[in-house]
């Protein structure tokens, strides 16, 4: 059974493989914003060719990519200190086992079936060691993040 203190490590290790998925979607609307900006700078220059403004298509689309690679920044920011947050918590666990069983289920993100064949262990014993590598990383993780 799974303890209050395990759900919460369960939650941010679930969180650690997150980051990459937004950081990708991040990038792809940048690039979608770029393509729109060229688009708009070569309707903008054709319009100033014959007499037309599409400048606040240009300025629209320029102030997009702005604040997109800003929040890209601050995402990447964000994900670089909560990967190495957790990557610290796991390196603290005693045991050579649990920092395995976390790095393989939520790093790596293996199922339960692939982690009993490479550490050779049993459907009860991965699940012992799960819960024990859970509450260990969670109390090494509250360690590193409370000053």
């Amino acid at each position: 059974m799974m303890t209050d203190k395990a759900r919460a490590a369960v939650d941010i290790l679930r969180d650690y493989r997150h980051y990459d998925r937004r950081i990708d979607e991040i990038q792809s609307r940048i690039a979608m914003c770029r393509d729109m900006a060229t688009r708009a700078t070569s309707s903008y220059n054709a319009g100033c060719a014959s007499g037309t403004s599409g400048r606040s298509r240009v300025e629209t689309a320029v102030t997009q990519i702005v604040d997109l690679e800003r929040q890209m920044q601050r995402t990447i920011a964000d994900a670089v200190q909560r990967r190495t947050a957790v990557q610290n918590a796991i390196n603290c666990l005693g045991s050579e086992a649990n920092k395995r069983m976390l790095e393989l289920r939520y790093i790596d993100g293996r199922s339960w079936q692939y982690i009993m064949q490479v550490m050779y262990i049993s459907r009860t014993t991965s699940y012992r060691i799960h819960i024990q590598a859970l509450e260990e990383f969670w109390d090494a993780y509250q360690k590193l993040e409370t000053p």
